[in-house]
This record gives C-alpha cells, structure tokens and sequence, in this order.
C-alpha cells in the first residue's frame, strides 16, 4: 500500500507519476480511500482561515531618489566639464580645403529673366 500511496500523493501534488501504477492503485478499495482522505486533508489545509504570511518589501522610493541623485551629478558634471572646454578653446572656421570662384551666371540679371 506504500507505493500506491505514493502514486496517489504525486498524482495530486502535480508530480510526474506513473498512470499504469495510478490505475492500480486506485483499483483497491484502499487507493480510492487514501484518495478521498488526501483530497478532503488538502481542503482543510487550504481553509479560509488560513494565517497570512507578511513579508516587508523594500521602497522603490529610495531606490528612486539614488536615481534622480545621480542623474541631477551627471548633468552638473557634463555641464561643468563642457564649460571648461569652452573657455580653453578659441572658436575658428575651419581652414578651406578647396576654395571655388563664382561664374557670371550667380550675378543678378538686369533684364527680368529675359533675354
């Protein structure tokens, strides 16, 4: 009866079972006893009444305040650090690599588009 009950057990726990050994099982007057008994325990067991367990979650809230700490020292910092480069850099034109002469054809015509 020991391994039937076994089967039983792992049946209703939702545990890989053997559905040969199973059918045996229950084919005794006693497997189909165990079963019965085992499903009434498990409805006591889950009573409305049951104790609910309290477990203390840790505050996004601080988590959310590193955060924003961190993001407002990054900001300050690069804001810094560009004004730094400002002021030790002269602003220039880049040096022409290739310098092109204008045509005729960009001067203005006296004649209204006419010719």
């Amino acid at each position: 009866m020991h391994t039937n009950c076994d089967v039983i057990s792992a049946f209703i726990d939702d545990e890989p079972f053997d559905a040969d050994a199973l059918e045996s099982a229950l084919a005794t007057v006693e497997g189909r006893r165990f079963l019965i008994d085992a499903i009434a325990l498990r409805g006591l067991a889950r009573s409305d009444n049951a104790v609910a367990v309290v477990v203390k979650s840790k505050s996004p809230l601080g988590r959310q305040l590193l955060v924003a700490a961190a993001v407002i020292l990054a900001a300050v910092v690069s804001f810094q650090f560009g004004q730094r480069q400002g002021l030790n850099e002269t602003v220039r034109a880049p040096e022409p690599t290739r310098v092109i002469a204008a045509a005729p054809a960009w001067q203005e015509d006296s004649t209204g588009g006419r010719r």
